[in-house]
């Protein structure tokens, strides 16, 4: 029987939804599978290592009792880790105990907030003194008791994140209490306008992806590109970057053109708007990183499906990619592909889950929104294998 685990890699951001840190979530497809499924998710994300999972960030795990007293613990200290303990844990004298002691040995510790308790600072006094993050999970705890208990809380002076956040509204009310961190999907949840203009920038983005999608001629496609100089210019420079160790310098946007492809180029160009968005770094754009996530998850799959063809590797990634232009540029589907000419395949794919690249999108979706048992379902419908499926998250979640 597989011990693979489902795992979801969540974005903690702050209030410029900058990502700021990360929260792993885990469990067995079958409760009976894994005695200690924490140990399991542990030696998995050692195996594939913490600094390429999480770069410089922290990266915040849930940690049950029975790891908490297992010596095997010892192994997993790392100094980005926070071990979040449960608070439907039971908190006893022989748990602070041990807490104690690995704070003693520079272990760092959170309390996830996921039950609703008559008496919450009552309950977890004996604890709040020794963690330095209260990670409170919006989607199971009462708001109103957590609001009569915050005050209590900011005199542990704790660092708080909201967590497991579906829409903005929910954000919003965090905020409104003075929290400044939070996590979830709730990013991807824009409010659409069709009425509104597509911003001028991304509308040059799709009108070069719109001439990649119709035309064959190389000359037309570089006269194209000749008329975005700064998209251009930002080409030229990703094909004279050390990561290609090309012998000769690009001058020509034919010669780059040749050189990088049309189906590469159309997932550099859509990535490239996603740096249009903020102020900030690309690497803390939680749109860039579930655009990227959602890519590497489906290029994997894709080729472990059993029906799998070479139209079917070219096109997941791609249709991962636009698959995030809708939080993007705050329109609907519907108003973006009007811009663009695109397969009637791709488009049912995106918008309603269709076919498999449909299912396999929908697969990120899920796993996304931690929605376990509907990953189940889809991983059954695709004929794909709960380890695969481990391994696909894993190696998405690497440098992300």
């Amino acid at each position: 029987m597989s011990n693979s685990l489902f795992i979801s890699k969540q974005p903690v951001l702050d209030k410029d939804n900058s990502i700021q840190d990360y929260i792993f979530y885990y469990a067995p497809y079958e409760q009976t599978q894994q005695l200690n499924h924490t140990r399991s998710f542990l030696e998995a994300l050692f195996q594939t290592g913490i600094k390429e999972l999480s770069g410089e960030r922290r990266a915040f795990i849930k940690i049950n009792s029975e790891m908490l007293s297992d010596p095997s613990i010892f192994t997993f200290t790392n100094e980005q880790l926070v071990f979040a303990i449960d608070d439907a844990e039971t908190i006893d004298e022989a748990m602070i105990t041990r807490v104690n002691e690995l704070i003693a040995l520079n272990f760092t510790f959170a309390l996830f907030h996921t039950s609703n308790k008559d008496d919450l600072i009552s309950e977890l006094t004996p604890l709040l003194p020794l963690v330095k993050y209260f990670i409170v999970d919006t989607s199971a705890i009462d708001l109103n008791a957590f609001e009569t208990a915050l005050p209590k809380l900011h005199t542990y002076r704790l660092t708080i994140i909201a967590s497991n956040i579906s829409d903005e509204k929910t954000q919003q009310v965090y905020s409104t209490l003075g929290i400044q961190l939070f996590s979830g999907h709730y990013y991807l949840d824009e409010q659409l306008d069709d009425e509104r203009e597509i911003d001028k920038g991304y509308q040059e983005t799709l009108a070069l992806l719109n001439i990649l999608q119709t035309s064959d001629a190389i000359d037309e496609i570089a006269t194209e590109f000749a008329n975005s100089p700064n998209i251009t210019l930002k080409l030229l420079r990703y094909l004279n970057s050390p990561a290609f160790m090309l012998r000769h310098t690009i001058k020509s946007i034919r010669h780059a053109l040749l050189l990088i492809g049309r189906k590469d180029l159309r997932r550099w160009l859509l990535l490239l708007a996603f740096t249009q968005t903020g102020d900030g770094s690309p690497a803390n754009n939680p749109l860039l990183y579930t655009a990227n996530t959602r890519m590497a998850i489906m290029r994997f799959l894709v080729n472990r499906l059993e029906h799998s063809t070479r139209e079917l590797s070219d096109e997941a990634p791609f249709v991962a990619v636009l698959s995030m232009l809708q939080p993007l540029m705050g329109v609907s589907y519907e108003k973006i592909f009007d811009s663009i000419t695109l397969d009637e395949e791709i488009k049912s794919s995106i918008i309603s889950y269709e076919g498999t690249l449909g299912r396999l999108l929908e697969l990120c979706i899920a796993t996304e929104q931690l929605d376990q048992v509907r990953v189940s379902v889809l991983l059954e419908e695709l004929g794909l294998d709960t380890e695969e499926f481990e391994k696909a998250l894993l190696e998405s979640y690497e440098e992300q």
